[in-house]
């Protein structure tokens, strides 16, 4: 991963919440971040995150398994995408896509975490808890019901000791609000 320590403007850090909510959030979460919106395809959204580290399949699934989360193997009728492959408009809600380096198991999506709704979404040696739209049921904003359950998720995740699992990589990404890059948000 590059390592980019330029940090968002101030105009575009503080375009959804002022700096007194950034910084209740900044100080009050420990393994979720706020993440401003990067703009552009599929990055148009606020959200909060959580990144955790597995190594391996075994450890992915144990990992999940802890959270009650089971990944779906891809069946025999599934239509997996393919990056060179053109598709109809009536296969669009059919396609699955899978995990990048575990070509039998399809990448999950909204998932029920301790009684809350998250997004899932597993890279290959990371996967990442969203929290997004609690109140709005949009997935491209945050308020405080979302940090609210963050904190309650956060809870959950101390009682198994989670916190030795955080992926410390995404702290370096402009996007990600963190100490890293935004120290006066976190006094």
């Amino acid at each position: 991963m590059e390592i980019q320590l330029d940090k968002l403007p101030e105009a575009r850090l503080y375009e959804n919440h002022n700096q007194t909510t950034l910084k209740k959030w900044c100080q009050g979460l420990r393994y979720f971040h706020y993440m401003r919106a990067r703009r552009g395809h599929n990055c148009e959204g606020d959200s909060f995150a959580a990144h955790f580290n597995y190594q391996g399949r075994a450890d992915l699934l144990e990992k999940l398994g802890q959270l009650k989360i089971t990944l779906q193997e891809v069946g025999e009728d599934d239509l997996v995408f393919d990056p060179l492959k053109s598709y109809s408009i009536d296969d669009l809600d059919r396609i699955k896509y899978t995990i990048p380096g575990l070509p039998d198991l399809i990448q999950p999506n909204k998932e029920s975490l301790f009684g809350y709704e998250v997004h899932l979404c597993i890279q290959q040696h990371t996967f990442e808890l969203i929290v997004a739209g609690t109140q709005s049921q949009s997935a491209y904003e945050v308020s405080d019901s979302d940090y609210e359950v963050c904190l309650s998720i956060e809870k959950e995740l101390d009682k198994l000791g989670w916190s030795s699992f955080l992926d410390q990589e995404i702290k370096k990404q402009p996007h990600c609000i963190s100490a890293t890059l935004y120290p006066e948000l976190y006094r």
